[in-house]
């Protein structure tokens, strides 16, 4: 079906995002099994129909090069290139690390004040979807814990936190249709499609309060909604967590943020030896 859809209308495959997630091993990205996921694309593309309904074809016989993929610069980790992974993973390990000291009901105020005050006092920088992830987790909703790999050992988490990383950067950047425009090249109003039930969760469940534009292609662009269902909180707390957090990412939008990659690196090294990962 999706190749029928496809040779109807103009719409082109960009697998970009999945195939990066999925060619990044042990802090090393892998050329080779990216040019083979990506080659794989553009047969699926190129062969007609009638040969892919049929079965009626071999790929390393009837795959034809048009433009030989480059290797990325170094292959080095991606995550550690783009600094909203970086960020990112900083939260959730922050969230992890909360969250093995208590989820129970009366810490889970004191904990979100915790997560809060660190993005403001450490990070510098206020995200939306990591926070709403932290008023999950530590506010008593039980299926998000597996986005942190709370009940996974050590070494198991730290590949389940960097994998609702990507997921997360996947959804900030589809949702930016400035950004994704601009990247593509044309006007683009985007859809964010997943079967990703928690992930859906996280960023469906809203009840528009506000949007935060810094107007730049950072990828942060943040709205904060209100979601009153988490079992831990009351409606007065979230309510006045609410309007707490809208005035601190106004407050977020007036200062030049500096991307510090050294105070970033040593923050991540720190919270990984307390969430046992190193």
């Amino acid at each position: 079906h999706l190749k029928e859809n496809i040779s109807k209308s103009d719409i082109r495959i960009n697998g970009l995002f999945g195939i990066l997630e999925l060619c990044e091993k042990d802090g090393h990205f892998l050329n080779d099994k990216y040019r083979d996921f990506k080659y794989r694309l553009d047969f699926f593309e190129q062969i007609p129909n009638k040969h892919l309904n049929k079965g009626n074809y071999d790929f390393r016989r009837d795959f034809h090069l048009m433009k030989e993929v480059p290797d990325f610069a170094n292959a080095n980790s991606f995550y550690e290139k783009l600094s909203i992974l970086q960020l990112s993973y900083c939260c959730l390990l922050k969230i992890r690390q909360l969250a093995l000291k208590s989820t129970k009901k009366n810490n889970a105020k004191s904990n979100i004040d915790a997560f809060t005050q660190w993005m403001v006092n450490d990070l510098g920088l206020m995200l939306g979807i990591e926070y709403k992830l932290a008023m999950s987790v530590l506010g008593g909703r039980t299926e998000f814990r597996k986005m942190i790999g709370l009940d996974d050992k050590s070494s198991s988490a730290k590949q389940k936190i960097k994998g609702s990383v990507w997921d997360i950067f996947h959804s900030r950047y589809c949702m930016h249709n400035t950004n994704i425009s601009k990247h593509l090249g044309e006007n683009i109003s985007a859809y964010f499609v997943t079967n990703d039930y928690n992930l859906f969760i996280l960023l469906s469940k809203y009840s528009l309060t506000g949007i935060l534009d810094p107007g730049d292609d950072s990828g942060t662009t943040s709205w904060y909604n209100t979601d009153f269902d988490y079992p831990h909180l009351d409606d007065d707390f979230l309510e006045k967590s609410t309007k707490k957090m809208l005035n601190l990412m106004y407050d977020r939008l007036k200062v030049n943020f500096q991307y510090d990659k050294k105070k970033i690196d040593n923050m991540i090294s720190t919270m990984e030896k307390e969430n046992g990962m190193l």
